[in-house]
């Protein structure tokens, strides 16, 4: 069998869709195009795919990636080509490759980074010193709302780096079971309103075993 791997961006408004509703996006244009998939056996057979961890809703990404189980080669570019050509706007195939035995797996992906820019934007000026004295807390907690109800979260373990470049401020957070918010995150580093937080143009880079 021949397993790709399929790179993608998800950009503008498109970030407004959730993990799950981008997945059934991809199979109904892998089905346009007749993709040989190999699918599980039993009574509910499952096409054999694994992605990358979830991008967070209202967050763009140019390293969205998802590996999936041929049972026959394909042209690469020509795949490349018709998924880009069908695709709706905001979902942009980068690249199609073969997976190598050297490749890690989408599985053992233990890290992401995200580019942020747009604060003048909100009236915040972000510097190395206020992000200094933010990572020294000896914790770093944020409130988290799930099924209503509010509860406190220690997110230091999973900050690995915050740095500013340029204009940018790069985040590259530990990821696992559990990890740091990126909207949370950036509300208690800047102490902002996350209204104001959720106007920030938020980008995931890159992700990492």
């Amino acid at each position: 069998m021949n397993t790709i791997r399929i790179t993608y961006a998800v950009l503008n408004d498109l970030k407004f869709i959730a993990h799950l509703d981008t997945t059934r996006l991809l199979f109904r244009l892998f089905r346009k195009l007749s993709l040989p998939i190999v699918y599980s056996q039993g009574f509910s057979p499952h096409p054999l795919v694994s992605f990358s961890p979830p991008r967070p809703v209202g967050i763009e990404s140019l390293c969205e990636c998802i590996d999936v189980k041929l049972n026959q080669p394909i042209d690469i570019e020509k795949t490349k080509s018709i998924i880009n050509q069908f695709a709706p706007k905001g979902l942009v195939i980068k690249a199609i490759q073969y997976l190598k035995d050297t490749d890690f797996l989408l599985k053992e992906i233990s890290k992401v980074v995200y580019r942020v820019d747009g604060f003048s934007a909100i009236n915040i000026m972000l510097t190395s010193d206020s992000i200094e004295k933010f990572l020294a807390r000896p914790e770093i907690i944020i409130k988290k709302v799930k099924k209503g109800k509010q509860t406190s979260l220690n997110i230091k373990p999973w900050i690995n780096n915050l740095q500013l470049k340029d204009i940018f401020l790069h985040m590259e957070l530990n990821i696992g079971n559990n990890t740091a918010p990126p909207f949370l995150l950036l509300e208690s580093l800047l102490e902002a309103d996350i209204g104001d937080v959720k106007k920030l143009n938020i980008v995931r880079v890159s992700v990492t075993p």
